[in-house]
């Protein structure tokens, strides 16, 4: 099954990624994002998406959530969030961005553990609700 990894482009795209994240569930998926936001999707139908927050609300450059579809099999979502994260990390290359933060609910072991074993890279602040990772782009 092929994947195809884009960018989120003009109203249609981000109210489908609205929907999905809705649809799978994830908390606040009315939370603000900005461009850039990518997208996997295989048959048209999302299975990945990775959100930019929006600049004024977090103070930071912040990549807002990494979601997956939850129907995926667990090695296809090892590779879908792979590879969204390395489109994520080259369009924020070609802004000019060194490095980005990645927050994650502190309940979610499993986007922890992702984060850990897939994208190699170890929290810098554990809080009570949100555990931060800061992605460094060569």
């Amino acid at each position: 099954m092929t994947t195809t990894y884009r960018l989120a482009l003009g109203q249609n795209d981000f109210k489908k990624v609205y929907s999905t994240l809705k649809r799978w569930k994830v908390p606040n998926p009315q939370r603000t994002f900005v461009t850039p936001t990518c997208i996997a999707e295989r048959n048209g139908k999302i299975v990945g998406i990775v959100t930019t927050g929006d600049p004024a609300e977090r103070r930071a450059v912040v990549c807002d959530r990494v979601a997956l579809d939850p129907k995926l099999d667990r090695q296809a979502r090892m590779w879908v969030g792979l590879r969204i994260v390395e489109m994520y990390d080259q369009v924020m290359k070609g802004l000019g961005m060194r490095w980005y933060h990645i927050p994650v609910d502190t309940n979610n072991t499993k986007g922890i553990d992702f984060i850990r074993r897939i994208l190699g890279i170890e929290p810098y602040n554990i809080g009570e609700a949100t555990t931060w990772f800061k992605r460094e782009l060569a």
